[in-house]
């Protein structure tokens, strides 16, 4: 039975990095994975308990009363935990989308719209990035390369360039969100799991983050026109021919970015779970948001208001497959496999580095979400190299992070928000390598050095 869930991983995983070629969507892969090994790890459940939660069961059976002891216990000691902390990630996730898309049916987004009308292709490139990495670092990173690659379609007539473009809005978005805890679900995930601490964190990864955007970006300059030929977009249509003024929408935008940027202050003060810092968010922004909109929430016009539909569909798959993928490392981590990998991982792979690294390049095939769920599913199990250090606040994480961020933006593929860019500019992989690749390398060995300096 172990070796029928380790083949469903593995033709699950495969399936993911080829998503492009077979067609077949990733987040209905990773459910479906999910859902699977859990009902494989249930017919075998007797021998993984009496290996794994040996004394914790024989606990729990002299107190149980019904026929079906192993499956209850499986079902409230062992999934639910997991359950449990997926969802409530998931759900983080969901606030945030919510916020994001109030604010984007209140038009609290068209300020940027409004500065990016300029002549200059570099200048225009800066203010790109400056304003993906503000939101990133607030926002979840594919929520913001959602709104600002169809900002830049919307704007950018040359399809070449949209390209060029839409690459810095990847790397700005993946780097960017990397550098908090709430910024990117990767950096969530270990925050959620009490493996980094939010000032901490940040301190640690900023710097090489910084330097790799901008090697990075600095190695993309080359690739840009003499002159940039903007082309006027009409606002979208809200369902009436009024609309916030732009000290509301301003006020809008404050409380929704600046509350999420409050969310690691919210946690360190209460101990409440992060989720109920963006659900406290969420509640405030919806109450402002009523008290605004007060002169027509009665009217059909709401109704009528612009979704992203996009957004929405982009980040909702984006909550389904971190929920698949978590599931089922979970089951692989309740089998006893990650365990026994620390007996048979290479020596060569005893180090930070050489391991963080590993975990980026698993990144850039079969997405940043897997690598670090593969990576915190083997610390809770011990199954990490003893040389690593993956104590709370340990070197190994910041590196990590980085490294899958970097990874992420390696192929095109590595990433939710590099499909969605193939999917929006009609992008093919081997253009990608081609022009993209090699710079995201070389700005990868950039922040690498900083970390190499700096510990």
């Amino acid at each position: 039975m172990t070796i029928a869930i380790v083949a469903i991983l593995f033709v699950g995983f495969l399936l993911i990095a080829t998503e492009k070629m077979n067609r077949m969507n990733s987040s209905a892969v990773a459910i479906f994975m999910g859902v699977t090994v859990w009902v494989l790890y249930v017919c075998m459940g007797a021998d993984y308990l009496a290996a794994e939660h040996a004394v914790d069961f024989q606990t729990f059976q002299s107190t149980f009363t019904g026929e079906k002891s192993v499956k209850v216990f499986i079902s409230e000691f062992v999934f639910l935990p997991y359950f449990i902390k997926t969802c409530s990630t998931v759900l983080f996730l969901f606030c945030t989308i919510t916020i994001v898309e109030v604010l984007n049916n209140n038009r609290c987004f068209d300020f940027l719209q409004e500065w990016l009308y300029v002549g200059s292709p570099r200048k225009f490139l800066l203010l790109l990035t400056v304003f993906t990495a503000l939101l990133s670092i607030n926002l979840d990173n594919l929520t913001t390369s959602c709104l600002m690659l169809s900002m830049t379609h919307s704007l950018v007539s040359n399809s070449s360039l949209r390209r060029v473009y839409g690459f810095a809005i990847i790397v700005t978005a993946n780097i960017a969100g990397a550098v908090t805890v709430i910024g990117d679900v990767n950096s969530f995930t270990l925050w959620q799991n009490k493996l980094i601490t939010p000032t901490h964190y940040t301190t640690a990864i900023i710097l090489p983050c910084l330097v790799s955007l901008v090697v990075t970006l600095v190695l993309l300059l080359p690739l840009l026109p003499h002159h940039l030929s903007t082309k006027y977009s009409l606002l979208p249509y809200r369902g009436d021919d009024k609309s916030l003024s732009r000290w509301q929408r301003l006020l809008m935008l404050v409380i929704g970015l600046g509350g999420l940027w409050f969310v690691p202050t919210f946690h360190r003060i209460t101990q409440f779970p992060p989720l109920m810092g963006a659900v406290c968010v969420l509640g405030v922004l919806l109450i402002v948001n009523e008290l605004c909109n007060r002169s027509f929430l009665s009217a059909d016009v709401m109704v009528r208001k612009r979704l992203p539909l996009a957004l929405q569909y982009a980040n909702i798959q984006k909550m389904l497959f971190f929920l698949g993928v978590s599931l089922s490392f979970g089951a692989l981590a309740e089998t006893g496999v990650l365990s026994k990998l620390q007996t048979i991982l290479p020596v060569f792979l005893n180090e930070n580095y050489t391991y963080a690294i590993g975990s980026g390049v698993f990144a850039s095939i079969f997405n940043g979400m897997s690598a670090i769920l593969a990576n915190v599913s083997m610390a809770s199990t011990e199954a990490l190299p003893i040389t690593i250090d993956i104590s709370q606040n340990g070197a190994y994480w910041p590196l990590l992070s980085f490294s899958v961020a970097m990874g992420g933006c390696l192929l095109c593929i590595g990433t939710l928000e590099g499909l969605y860019l193939m999917t929006l500019e009609e992008l093919p992989l081997k253009w990608y390598i081609k022009h993209c690749s090699w710079r995201v390398l070389v700005g990868w060995i950039a922040g690498l050095s900083v970390f190499l300096f700096i510990c």
